[in-house]
């Protein structure tokens, strides 16, 4: 049996996680054995059982190891002590000017993580982190394989990030690039070492794909409910599509409508007061994080789903909202553009343009009954025969017979 070392992190429980544990679910079932690297700042055991619901395997944490020497815990207390500096990171261990000399992150690596020697395949899965990088560099110094799944949109200005930038230079270390998107495989060929060999792998709804799919099929109600379900950050573009949707309330182009954002976030505070300031409480509520059943219930109470991110990486919302039935409107970013065709499984506007966004809005608010509910079949239809969880088990298998 091959054996696999599947590398991910965990912070916050969500999209991320979900995929990282479905796909370690996945790589398990069609027939590897897999370990899990778990890159966390922090020890958090109640996230390892998510890992564990279906799989009985080996956690390692990385960020702990270094740790291990008492003598580095002294140096770093007393750093702590007269340069008030955190000592919750491996970056205060990596950057400490005198334990470098002596206890290179790398050399450590090379002397801790020599369990990496006993797989046939290292799967990164996430962001191009430093740590990571380190990874793929002694995976790479013992001939192992190395598959990379980016997470991430690989927009256009990747290679301008100070993350990326050693990734970039670095990218002969790897061996597979996974991308869920055609763009985003496209946009790596033109910035990533010409080796690597590239696979268009789709996401799936992942662990609420059974329940989602067994929701009916929309139909256009008298009071039609819209959702967002995300995080709370500045790259979602909440703010701004909530502005339009109570410009459109106030202005009498809606009504009949409620409006649940779903999630939680840094701009939790700032939503509140937006839908405050406008007197906007009857049709918009914050419903806070929703995981589990719950999800599954939020997807079948909303009718239409928007995505109005600036930028994205597949989104995994896109897909849940299609095994749902939800009539979609999303910006182009990521995935979508190739898993919606507009007006027919969904709707997408140019990413940025509110008044796009606005006008296609008011486009599913007055479609037929008949248009409505055909939409939404459509959508689930589309998700069952290209995205389904059999599907991507296929593209995996064909993936490791082809290496």
């Amino acid at each position: 049996m091959k054996k696999i070392l599947f590398i991910t992190a965990t912070n916050v429980f969500g999209g991320y996680e979900n995929e990282s544990i479905s796909i370690e679910n996945l790589l398990n079932e069609i027939g590897f054995k897999v370990d899990v690297l778990l890159l966390n700042n922090f020890e958090d055991n109640t996230k390892l059982k998510h890992f564990n619901s279906t799989n009985i395997f080996s956690v390692f944490n990385v960020i702990s190891l270094p740790f291990k020497y008492f003598i580095i815990k002294i140096i770093l207390y007393f750093k702590y002590v007269f340069f008030n500096k955190n000592i919750d990171s491996i970056n205060l261990y990596r950057s400490n000017v005198y334990l470098r000399p002596y206890f290179t992150f790398q050399k450590y690596s090379v002397k801790t993580l020599n369990f990496i020697n006993k797989f046939d395949y290292v799967y990164i899965h996430g962001q191009p982190k430093e740590i990571m990088i380190n990874i793929a560099f002694i995976s790479r110094k013992l001939n192992k394989k190395i598959f990379y799944h980016e997470i991430t949109s690989f927009s256009h200005d990747y290679v301008n990030r100070r993350d990326n930038i050693e990734f970039v230079k670095k990218s002969k270390l790897i061996n597979y690039f996974i991308g869920c998107s055609m763009e985003k495989i496209n946009r790596a060929k033109n910035t990533l070492n010409k080796n690597i060999t590239y696979f268009h792998i789709e996401q799936w709804a992942y662990i609420y794909e059974s329940k989602l799919i067994k929701l009916p099929i929309k139909v256009k109600k008298k009071k039609i409910q819209i959702g967002i379900i995300s995080r709370f950050d500045n790259g979602k573009g909440i703010l701004e599509a909530v502005k339009v949707i109570i410009k459109l309330i106030n202005e009498k182009y809606i009504n009949n409508l409620e409006f649940v954002i779903v999630g939680d976030g840094a701009l939790k505070n700032e939503l509140n007061l937006l839908v405050d300031s406008n007197k906007c409480e009857e049709y918009i509520k914050l419903c806070g994080m929703k995981t589990g059943d719950d999800i599954v219930e939020m997807y079948n109470m909303i009718d239409v789903v928007i995505i109005p991110s600036l930028e994205e990486g597949g989104p995994i919302v896109g897909l849940e909202a299609m095994a749902s039935g939800c009539v979609i409107l999303s910006a182009d970013v990521g995935a979508m553009p190739e898993r919606i065709i507009n007006g027919k499984n969904g709707f997408i506007f140019e990413r940025n343009n509110w008044n796009d966004f606005k006008c296609k809005l008011i486009g599913i608010y007055n479609l037929s009954e008949l248009e409505f509910t055909s939409i939404s079949n459509n959508a689930k239809k589309k998700y069952i025969s290209n995205y389904s969880k059999n599907n991507i088990v296929n593209n995996y298998i064909n993936m490791f017979n082809l290496i």
